[in-house]
């Protein structure tokens, strides 16, 4: 068989490059740009028979047989045609993946591979026929297309069913945390600029902060509980300030492996309705009355509240739930995770959002419950726990001390995960010095203020990281 019909001259992009071996293996330019348009070669994207059909007028077999023919004969001479831009574009085409199609399609133009945009259906379907290996293939979602490895055909429906999970079992999410938690689950590295083009296509995507990238999904068809949280503080205090409304928010063991920060916070509670945001302040403008807003222990627990202060010991509370008729667990589970109620002193909880005159909190501390021992630190069920009261610094770089008395009993790495058991990578302790939480940190939030428990396991070399108010030193230091 004669190979080359004609002797073309060296082509000056990828169009007059594939046109040529087409044209070569044709026979004729109709039966080449009939093979062109079906697989795509001319850089508009594959045709079905149908449309070659309509287009030139023959019945969609002898459009089925012309392009049979053409193929047959790629197959067989795909060796002997030179390809340096075919082979150029490939090489472009997986330093960006993963990456979105028409972003490599336009970098492709810019780089003068291509005369306009050439969809990479065309282009991979030409690199396969000619023996070409891309190790690539193309994902489509929603209306747009992504370019991933073909051993990772999976990540974008990951990423996008990540995405959703975060949204509905927290009501946001950062777009780090999402592509951490697909590496960790698919095993393959996700550029964080990938996982934030898939979260963007997403129904109802809203950027609520561009700096680390918190989002929301405003269409998830579930309610969100973060802004249920935000209802419940907010109707019982009536106004509050940001920071409060935060730490109410992040008391509830529900948002214990996310902590939003303020900024984040104030951009939520604007697009609320029946909510204001006036300055610092959060303001109830129409929310239902507290009492039929929340579940009735918790209303039950904000009422012993409100009949005993602003401000009530413990026991007191305690006391009067159970004349209500609920019992000392469920009414201790309220006072230490609901957003409804603060902790203004050890033992002395209100309503949040409570404004009071300095030192009337600790006044109600009762003298039992004063330590003997520093409660930063210390030993529960086998386990060393440290709390760590954020500071600029360590939200900055992870890093935090060991006390003294401790430093004997930890050393090495542990293993991190939060309190959702989601991985957070490594923690290192050397001496008295330890490292490694601010993968934590930025995927799940804090600010300084916050307290963060850390929870080591000698025994399995683990460790666990929970963040929130002084309220998590009351499960790890109980009241004596």
């Amino acid at each position: 068989m004669e190979i080359l019909r004609t002797q073309p001259g060296i082509p000056g992009c990828l169009e007059e490059e594939l046109n040529a071996v087409a044209l070569s293996l044709a026979g004729s330019s109709r039966r080449a740009q009939i093979f062109g348009e079906r697989h795509g070669w001319s850089g508009s994207g594959p045709v079905t028979l149908a449309v070659l059909s309509d287009s030139y007028g023959i019945s969609r077999e002898r459009a089925r047989q012309l392009c049979k023919a053409v193929e047959d004969a790629v197959e067989k001479w795909r060796e002997k045609f030179p390809t340096p831009h075919l082979d150029r574009c490939i090489d472009l085409i997986s330093a960006m993946t993963p990456g979105r199609a028409d972003r490599i399609e336009a970098a492709l133009v810019e780089a003068g591979l291509t005369n306009r945009r050439f969809l990479l259906e065309g282009l991979l379907d030409a690199a396969a026929a000619l023996g070409k290996d891309t190790s690539v293939t193309l994902v489509c979602h929603g209306d747009r297309s992504y370019c991933v490895p073909r051993s990772a055909d999976g990540l974008v429906k990951r990423l996008v069913a990540i995405s959703k999970k975060c949204c509905d079992r927290w009501g946001l999410s950062t777009v780090s945390d999402v592509a951490g938690s697909v590496e960790e689950e698919a095993g393959t590295k996700v550029p964080v600029a990938f996982a934030q083009d898939v979260v963007t296509s997403l129904a109802g995507y809203e950027l609520l902060d561009d700096a680390v990238g918190w989002f929301w999904l405003s269409a998830t068809g579930r309610g969100n509980p973060l802004l249920n949280l935000v209802e419940k503080a907010v109707a019982v205090a009536g106004r509050v300030r940001l920071p409060d409304l935060r730490r109410a928010i992040n008391r509830s063991m529900h948002m214990r492996a996310f902590a939003p920060p303020t900024r984040v916070l104030r951009a939520i509670c604007q697009r609320m309705k029946f909510i204001s945001v006036e300055e610092e302040w959060v303001v109830d403008s129409g929310l239902p009355p507290w009492d039929q807003l929340l579940p009735v222990n918790e209303a039950l627990v904000v009422l012993a509240l409100k009949e005993l202060g602003p401000l009530a010991e413990r026991g007191a509370i305690l006391s009067r739930c159970n004349d209500y008729g609920m019992s000392e667990a469920t009414a201790t589970i309220y006072l230490s995770y609901s957003p409804a109620v603060a902790r203004y002193a050890r033992s002395v909880y209100g309503p949040v959002g409570l404004e009071f005159e300095p030192g009337a909190a600790e006044a109600l501390v009762p003298q039992s419950t004063v330590r003997r021992v520093l409660v930063d630190y210390g030993w529960r069920d086998g386990k060393v726990w440290l709390a760590l009261k954020l500071s600029a610094g360590l939200v900055s770089n992870g890093c935090f001390t060991v006390p003294s008395a401790m430093k004997r009993f930890l050393g090495g790495e542990y293993p991190l995960r939060a309190a959702d058991q989601s991985p957070m990578g490594t923690l290192v302790v050397r001496d008295n010095q330890g490292w490694g939480l601010l993968p934590f940190l930025r995927r799940r939030g804090g600010e300084p203020g916050d307290v963060l428990l850390l929870a080591f396991d000698p025994g399995t070399q683990t460790s666990n990281v929970r963040l929130g108010d002084d309220s998590l030193l009351d499960e790890w230091q109980p009241d004596e």
